[in-house]
């Protein structure tokens, strides 16, 4: 069975997102072990910079990686994919573990895009956080039913 880890700089989950969330993992639960770590961001305040607390949070980020996984960074400049590209190109990587990577509210630092083996976007649209974990959970879930056979509507 393939771990999924998502990695999140953000704050728990509001109760109706948290809600979206468990179903979604529950579809996926068959062939994927998904598991959430939720980094808790960097108060931003007079005495730190947004800098220093990008790098605070990245250095978490790096602690909670899981050993040995496939590193996947959410990022605006990351390469962009379609539903079926995206299945194609997790299908060829599905022998790992695989570990997404959300940032928080200024981005991520560069010494953790620096370790990603990846980097792709959502969107080009700006999300709210929690939202980006809803897209990224149902997009994981149709990259489960492509790869299983399981009737695409857009085929």
């Amino acid at each position: 069975m393939i771990k999924i880890t998502i990695i999140t700089v953000s704050g728990n989950m509001p109760k109706a997102i948290s809600s979206i969330w468990e179903e979604y993992k529950k579809r996926i639960n068959k062939n994927y072990r998904i598991e959430l770590k939720e980094i808790k961001p960097e108060q931003r305040n007079k005495n730190k910079t947004t800098i220093q607390s990008i790098l605070e949070e990245g250095k978490r980020i790096v602690l909670a990686i899981p050993h040995n996984s496939y590193i996947i960074a959410l990022d605006e400049k990351g390469e962009d994919y379609d539903t079926r590209s995206f299945a194609m190109y997790f299908n060829n990587i599905s022998g790992k573990d695989i570990t997404f990577i959300i940032g928080g509210a200024d981005g991520l630092d560069e010494s953790v895009k620096k370790i990603c083996n990846k980097k792709i976007k959502l969107s080009s649209l700006t999300f709210p956080h929690h939202m980006v974990k809803i897209i990224l959970i149902e997009q994981l879930y149709r990259v489960y039913s492509i790869l299983n056979n399981h009737p695409y509507h857009r085929d």
